[in-house]
């Protein structure tokens, strides 16, 4: 007996409506759509970033405040998957023996004091841009 589940059989599901995927056995599915794209076109597109990033003035002064001790700590904030971008580079300030902080953008709100300190650079990522808690400066 097989089980129908929304249209698919068993060992099948349905993603948005699209037709039934196999989950096991049967060959490699195939998973179309906008958002499918847009999750492997990212590998590139942070490619793209880095090289543009990488010749800036911003880069330059970053890493010579680095290098200067004019930051004495990094925190790295964001929130879902922004924030989980950001640990590689966590992990290789960590290793270089910068102190690095890796802190959600809600969590940095609650009570991170000693943080907020002329000497931490503070690099925020959003995907979006549009988390409230990654909003602009609005401060004096």
């Amino acid at each position: 007996m097989q089980t129908i589940i929304d249209g698919a059989t068993a060992g099948e599901q349905k993603l948005n409506g699209a037709a039934p995927i196999s989950l096991h056995g049967g060959g490699p599915a195939i998973i179309e759509g906008a958002y499918v794209r847009d999750l492997l076109a990212q590998p590139d597109v942070l490619q793209d970033v880095i090289a543009k990033l990488a010749a800036t003035p911003f880069d330059r002064a970053l890493t010579a405040g680095l290098r200067s001790g004019k930051y004495r700590r990094v925190v790295l904030t964001g929130m879902g998957s922004s924030l989980h971008a950001n640990y590689p580079l966590h992990r290789a300030l960590s290793i270089a023996g910068i102190p690095s902080y890796w802190v959600e953008s809600a969590e940095l709100l609650l009570g991170f004091d000693a943080l907020y300190s002329p000497q931490s650079l503070l690099v925020g990522v959003s995907q979006s841009g549009e988390s409230a808690e990654q909003g602009p400066d609005e401060s004096p």
